[in-house]
């Protein structure tokens, strides 16, 4: 079963709300990196969206608060250049 991340990052998307779909995807990779049903649905959501997908392990990866707000700014910025909200 996939993690309640997943769901909610789905529903939101379904919704129109990608901003707060990439969220909900970011907060369930930071509690369950190595899930693997959650790192497709993440993948999926970032091809979707034209997201690199090679920032994910960047992500994963991020050892303190500063690189992973860092890093989600940096998607959020990409996200937003590419679907205005």
């Amino acid at each position: 079963m996939p993690p309640p991340a997943t769901h909610l990052a789905l529903a939101l998307e379904q919704r129109g709300d990608e901003h707060a779909a990439l969220e909900a995807y970011l907060d369930g990779l930071r509690q369950a990196p190595s899930d693997p049903g959650l790192r497709a649905a993440v993948v999926g959501f970032f091809r979707r969206y034209g997201l690199d997908v090679a920032e994910l392990p960047r992500y994963v990866r991020a050892g303190t608060e500063n690189e992973d707000r860092a890093i989600r700014e940096e998607l959020r910025a990409a996200l937003a250049a590419r679907w205005p909200r």
